[in-house]
């Protein structure tokens, strides 16, 4: 049986006709996990376990002569947040190696069977036409040096925290020493040479021994008085005349203040006395116009005229005393 296989890499594109029996191509997925588990010496238990996507970057790894920077990988990713991650830095790495092979991320996270099955397949033929004898891959040294590049760049930020699931923990010793000596001590600043960095940092450390050599005894003169405790400081003439000129800036802002509010009240007060003076004028031409209509009648003589006219003007005549 041949599978047939397309895919591009390295701006190329290939088909892969490979036999199953002449490569050991694993058929199903008790075949497949077995494989993987046995490759890259890990205790999976189910194939759509790989969608951590450490699986699929390990093998990558392998193909590409470990240039594969394992040290960016979450290894004790647990939900599909982190499992993105991984993958989208594995994604990142694919352009960086020239891999024109498409990291289906959402896909792969959601830890669906069908979807890390075929990527598993394909990463197995990727290898195999890759690499020419991929058993003597160091699966577990890979992993655990990338867990000690962790532990040194803990101080930057800048890489996943140095935990591993018991999954990948297998044949992975953290308590290891590492073969390359850790970073005690972070580059030097711009314009210092190594040779005088590391010197002045030597003279830091000294002195810091120095310190710790002697806090153990009692030294009246390196006694320092608690903040609370401290007398206020003493102010020279010139502190003296600025701190006066602040509180005469303060105290004529506040006079300001006042004398802007007074100003808004008494303004608020004549509105209200225009508005009075205007409906009482509103008030006089009404009654001057029912005096008018009055008189224009015939029968203004009559006693319910005179009464109402001598109502108005006794109205007006007491709003005018």
């Amino acid at each position: 049986t041949v599978s047939v296989l397309y895919w591009k890499a390295a701006g190329a594109p290939f088909l892969i006709k490979m036999s199953r029996r002449q490569n050991k191509m694993p058929t199903g997925r008790i075949e497949l996990l077995n494989w993987m588990n046995e490759f890259l010496e890990t205790d999976y238990t189910k194939v759509e376990q790989a969608c951590d996507g450490i699986p699929f970057a390990q093998i990558i790894d392998c193909a590409s002569d470990m240039r594969m920077p394992l040290q960016k990988f979450n290894f004790a990713s647990r939900n599909c947040e982190e499992h993105s991650r991984n993958l989208t830095v594995l994604q990142q790495e694919f352009k960086k190696l020239d891999i024109d092979h498409p990291v289906p991320v959402a896909k792969l996270a959601n830890g669906r069977f069908q979807d890390n099955n075929e990527f598993l397949q394909w990463c197995y033929a990727y290898l195999h036409n890759c690499c020419d004898d991929p058993s003597s891959y160091p699966a577990a040294k890979r992993r655990q040096e990338a867990l000690q590049k962790q532990v040194r760049g803990r101080t930057r930020g800048t890489l996943p925290p140095p935990h591993v699931k018991p999954e990948l923990a297998s044949g992975i010793d953290l308590d290891a020493p590492s073969e390359r000596s850790p970073v005690t001590m972070l580059d030097p600043p711009v314009g210092l040479g190594r040779q005088q960095y590391q010197h002045q940092h030597q003279q830091q450390q000294q002195q810091q021994q120095q310190q710790h050599s002697t806090s153990s005894h009692y030294d009246p003169t390196t006694y320092q008085m608690p903040p609370s405790q401290m007398p206020p400081p003493s102010l020279d003439n010139e502190t003296e005349e600025d701190l006066q000129q602040d509180i005469d800036i303060l105290q004529l802002s506040l006079q300001l203040a006042e004398e802007l509010q007074k100003a808004k009240l008494e303004q608020a007060q004549k509105k209200r006395e225009i508005e009075s003076h205007i409906e009482d004028r509103y008030s006089m031409w009404q009654q001057l116009r029912t005096i008018e209509e009055l008189l224009n009648k015939r029968s203004f003589e009559s006693f319910e005229s005179t009464e109402v006219m001598s109502q108005i003007l006794y109205e007006q005549d007491a709003r005018l005393s």
